[in-house]
């Protein structure tokens, strides 16, 4: 829980590093609750609960939204933690490529000391 209420805290933080492991809690976290939404509108949608999956789908939308820009500050600061511009992130518009080479590089272990963006955070 510390490393999404982090997440959002430093929604605005473009320049320091973010672990691993703070970086896949908050997108597991945050895609996690994105998708129980958008399955309980779908859900209620076959179940025919119009009103219910309304309600669902706004709290998809409106999760989506919130967690949009400390979700692109995280992944700036992922990177930082390997040594790469946060603009790194303009790659994933290559279609099928781009997206495929961030994943590799969010999942690479940060740089043990300190390095052009600071120091290893957690």
């Amino acid at each position: 829980m510390e490393h999404v209420i982090n997440g959002f805290k430093n929604a605005f933080n473009f320049t320091d590093r973010l672990s691993r492991k703070g970086y896949w809690y908050f997108v597991l976290a945050t895609v996690g609750l994105q998708t129980i939404f958008y399955i309980l509108s779908i859900v209620c949608t076959a179940m025919e609960m119009s009103g219910v999956a309304v309600i669902a789908l706004a709290l998809y939308l409106i999760t989506a939204i919130i967690s949009a820009i400390p979700s692109i500050s995280a992944a700036a600061r992922r990177l930082h933690d390997i040594n790469k511009s946060g603009w790194t992130m303009l790659i994933g518009i290559v279609p099928i490529i781009g997206p495929l080479y961030l994943l590799y590089l969010v999942c690479l272990a940060g740089d043990k000391g300190d390095n052009r963006f600071g120091s290893p955070k957690n």
